[in-house]
């Protein structure tokens, strides 16, 4: 276990010289020893350096592949973005959602629309608006915040409406965007 950890090579050192992230890995070797069905972990990856949160990360899908159920308590919603097919969210104790991570993200996220020509962004922007999209510019180029599978709609209008050398990129949200949308309404 204590390889699997990344801990083999420190196995004879007294634990008490072990930092805060070589403690959480041999936690983590400790619960892996009876080869659970159930892991619960909190905040595991707290004191990790960023190697540690890579090699944690990896081998808790391992673990997640290979059967084992991981209920997982964090508040680093990034990090429990990159691992989990089901969330349930607690604010001031209550769950405010339950289901499907993909379901909090919902697709939301931007379009990102740049063009050589501004006068170009300002009939896309009048298209967006008009859809009820939020626009917010920026110094070369417009973030219009919507579902991004509208991209190839906004592409059609825009090109209907004369708009030239226009790119649209799409930017989906992050699990945290989706939280904040829900908490403020937006779902």
């Amino acid at each position: 276990m204590l390889e699997i950890v990344g801990l083999d090579s420190r196995a004879r050192d007294p634990v008490g010289k072990y930092s805060l992230g070589m403690k959480q890995r041999l936690g983590l070797a400790m619960a892996l020893l009876p080869e659970p069905e159930l892991l619960i972990l909190d905040e595991p990856t707290n004191g990790l350096d960023p190697l540690g949160i890579i090699e944690l990360r990896d081998q808790l899908r391992g673990m997640r592949d290979r059967g084992t159920t991981l209920f997982i308590s964090s508040h680093l919603l990034g990090e429990l973005e990159q691992v989990t097919d089901w969330l349930v969210m607690i604010l001031e104790g209550n769950a405010v959602f339950n289901g499907p991570a993909h379901e909090l993200v919902d697709r939301r996220g931007e379009l990102v629309v740049e063009a050589a020509d501004p006068t170009q962004l300002n009939l896309v922007a009048g298209i967006a608006t008009a859809a009820g999209y939020r626009v917010t510019w920026t110094d070369s180029s417009l973030r219009i915040a919507c579902p991004v599978d509208w991209a190839s709609e906004l592409q059609r209008c825009a090109a209907e409406a004369g708009a030239m050398g226009v790119t649209i990129r799409a930017r989906e949200a992050s699990l945290e965007e989706g939280f904040l949308a829900m908490l403020r309404g937006e779902r």
